[in-house]
């Protein structure tokens, strides 16, 4: 019962980081998900990588997160969830990506779960 209801919320995850990507990248953002109005223009990387159930996906999420960085992305624009991180958590750091990003930016969001 509890491998089925962690199934169904990783589904539920997941359908809707694909929604706020959709919105984000066809510049419906602003209306669909009331993202703040600080556009200036300027093009901004903002991130999230999350790991979870085991060592790999935590492996995976900071070499995602690194990668980033690696490739000039600000760290302090990229949160990572990693280890024993609960839903507050999870909707915490969609939140904080919805405050920051506006339709210029760019949002990238990993996830990585195995079992």
């Amino acid at each position: 019962m509890i491998n089925m209801q962690r199934k169904i919320m990783c589904i539920g995850i997941i359908s809707l980081l694909l929604l706020i990507s959709i919105n984000i990248t066809t510049g419906m953002s602003s209306k669909s998900l009331s993202l703040s109005n600080t556009s200036n223009g300027i093009t901004k990387y903002w991130g999230l990588c999350v790991g979870s159930t085991d060592d790999d996906a935590e492996i995976d999420a900071i070499s995602a997160k690194n990668l980033l960085v690696v490739n000039g992305w600000n760290e302090r624009h990229i949160k990572l969830l990693t280890d024993e991180f609960g839903r507050n958590d999870f909707f915490g750091s969609i939140n904080w990506l919805k405050n920051r990003a506006d339709e210029n930016d760019i949002v990238f969001v990993y996830m990585s779960g195995h079992g």
